[in-house]
């Protein structure tokens, strides 16, 4: 697992408040009892065990923010 490409390990650093989306979310890799999956998870919540992953929520880009 060298190659992250941006994702953070759980274990290393925990999800903080100014990590996430305005609603408190983060992407995360769910990697318990089947096979991993991305999924938006609240950044509280992120936990190494359930979440061994995580990557703060993208931003809009700034041509669809007309629609916000």
């Amino acid at each position: 697992m060298d190659n992250l490409q941006g994702w953070i390990k759980t274990t290393e650093r925990r999800p903080e408040a100014c990590d996430a989306s305005h609603t408190g979310m983060v992407l995360a890799v769910k990697a318990n009892n089947g096979p991993p999956y991305v999924t938006v998870v609240k950044h509280g919540y992120c936990t190494p065990k359930a979440y061994p992953l995580w990557m703060p929520y993208p931003d809009v880009p700034e041509d669809m923010r007309q629609w916000l």
